[in-house]
């Protein structure tokens, strides 16, 4: 039998930091806040500190993973909420 597939889940961002944001994956452990540096946050979504403070985001995770260092996290992905006349999800080049 082989371990589940890796799946997007939801993450909950509860700390921005200049080095490492804290974040909550829900649907793996929601009592469980992970380290991820921020500049991979940044990178990975292309989002600036105050698009990504308010920014809905997802990653994908290896769902098996009882430690945070077999998560696995990969793939992040960041939906910015509609305000101040801007695009869902887009960033406005001018």
């Amino acid at each position: 039998m082989g371990r589940a597939p890796d799946r997007r889940v939801s993450a909950q961002l509860l700390r921005f930091g200049s080095g490492t944001c804290q974040v909550v994956l829900p649907e793996w452990r929601s009592a469980i806040a992970v380290s991820v540096p921020t500049e991979q946050l940044q990178r990975s979504t292309g989002l600036n500190a105050e698009e990504l403070r308010s920014a809905l985001l997802s990653v994908v995770i290896n769902p098996e993973a009882v430690h945070d260092r077999e998560l696995g996290l990969r793939d992040w992905q960041a939906e910015v909420p509609a305000a101040r006349g801007r695009r869902r999800g887009r960033r406005q080049v001018r």
